[in-house]
């Protein structure tokens, strides 16, 4: 029977919402994370530290939005970004 392991991730920045969207083989994890303004936040754990990554053209229509929705096998440069743009 596998072992499975929960580990909890909360950014430090976030205050009501944050969660894992991929992990690569190095295990650095992306996702997103809300801040006390309603505003999302992609971000890249690696090493143990939280990095904010902001698409600075990014929008949802009440404020900046970015999402990172997976990461490559190599390294955290290699993260892919999805961002929802305003029109």
């Amino acid at each position: 029977m596998p072992v499975n392991i929960f580990t909890t991730l909360d950014d430090p920045l976030a205050t009501n919402l944050s969660f894992a969207e991929g992990i690569n083989d190095a295990g650095q994890i992306v996702g997103q994370f809300r801040d006390a303004s309603n505003r999302l936040h992609g971000y890249l754990l690696s090493g143990g530290s939280f990095i904010t990554l902001d698409d600075p053209a990014a929008t949802n229509g009440t404020g900046k939005c970015s999402q990172l929705a997976d990461i490559k096998r190599a390294a955290a440069s290699s993260a892919t970004a999805a961002a929802t743009r305003g029109s």
